[in-house]
């Protein structure tokens, strides 16, 4: 499966976002850099269809035709703040993979799945909510910024969560300013185009 991105153009108003941007990603784990301002949530939003380019075109492309699923995992939480862990997880998730979430929560985080997600610190409930959204079926994964807010130990948390995910079948794009993953598979936003 892959994303092909070919001749983008993208204008806000009189600003020039993207143009004449072309890159493919393929199955894989990508990080997206650029300044504030550059077109990484754009780029997400062009992906997920909620903006259509000025000229160009986004596709993608799976060759087992199975329908793509996009799974946006943006930083605020949507979440059942007066209900369970679990509840939320089988919420969000269906029964199949509820256990197997909730133990994997309640290995990481040491807590129990019974606790009220409102219980929670807004570290714990932002690991959580990345968790519960990993587990969606979907091949292609966007996650917006899932640092924001941690403390160091959470998020070296995430950062074994994200590289823990298997990828042979899937796209995950994540943006990260702060180097945490170092410079694999960097993506970089600028002057309109991107670079790989």
């Amino acid at each position: 499966m892959k994303i092909e991105i070919k001749n983008l153009h993208f204008n806000r108003e009189e600003q020039i976002i993207f143009k004449d941007a072309n890159l493919e990603f393929e199955e894989g784990f990508y990080l997206l850099k650029g300044k504030n301002g550059a077109g990484k949530t754009t780029l997400f939003n062009l992906i997920t269809k909620k903006l259509k380019p000025n000229k160009g075109d986004i596709k993608i492309i799976s060759e087992n035709k199975i329908k793509n699923n996009i799974v946006y995992i943006s930083q605020e939480l949507v979440i059942l703040e007066e209900v369970s862990i679990y509840d939320n997880v089988k919420f969000i998730l269906g029964r199949n993979k509820t256990s197997e979430t909730c133990k994997q929560i309640e290995e990481v985080l040491n807590v129990s799945r019974k606790q009220k997600f409102n219980s929670l610190s807004g570290g714990e409930k932002q690991i959580v909510h990345i968790l519960i959204n990993l587990k969606q079926e979907g091949n292609v994964f966007l996650v917006d910024e899932p640092f924001n807010n941690l403390s160091v130990g959470r998020k070296q948390i995430v950062k074994q969560i994200m590289e823990a995910v298997d990828t042979s079948d899937k796209i995950i794009i994540l943006v990260d300013h702060l180097n945490i993953f170092g410079k694999s598979n960097e993506i970089n936003i600028e002057d309109g185009k991107i670079y790989a």
